[in-house]
């Protein structure tokens, strides 16, 4: 891929928790610990781009501050945090469906019932984004790119010069 010259890859990371990621069948997320493969693309200077879910069936009251210290050791500069959706035609759906979990709510965040209480992880999920995306927050994690992945990025010939 750094050969290729990617930049940036997106890594539907989903939850740096393994025992949740056993749980909703992401097992192959784990088979190397998640701040190791980080780094390794770190290494060969691509920045990771992330997508994580807060909701989840294992979550627990602690799992907003779980994510915001994955947020700052991994210093991933860009990452959605979303609320557990269940999506059409998914086991997910067809399961929620079954245990009278899936609402039809558009007041709501999610149509997923959450096992926690929903202002709960609403809240947990307000205070992650509202604090990953503070000005420093951010800057802090961009400032590690500069310093520490963009070094690593293959060197490509100056488009001018091909050709001349």
């Amino acid at each position: 891929m750094r050969e290729a010259a990617f930049g940036t890859v997106f890594c539907g990371i989903e939850t740096p928790d393994p025992q949740a990621l056993y749980a909703i069948g992401k097992q192959h997320n784990t088979m190397v610990p998640v701040l190791d493969t980080i780094r390794t693309l770190d290494r060969f200077g691509m920045e990771v781009v992330s997508g994580i879910i807060l909701g989840l069936e294992t979550d627990t009251l602690d799992a907003g501050a779980a994510l915001l210290e994955f947020i700052e050791q991994s210093h991933i500069p860009m990452l959605t945090i979303n609320l557990l959706q269940a999506l059409p035609r998914t086991p997910l759906r067809d399961r929620l469906q079954r245990e009278k979990r899936l609402l039809d709510d558009n007041a709501r965040e999610s149509n997923v019932e959450f096992r926690l209480p929903y202002e709960q992880v609403l809240a947990m999920w307000r205070d992650c984004t509202g604090r990953a995306y503070q000005p420093k927050a951010i800057f802090a994690r961009y400032a590690y790119q500069v310093r520490e992945i963009y070094p690593n990025q293959l060197k490509l010939p100056d488009s001018r010069q091909r050709g001349s």
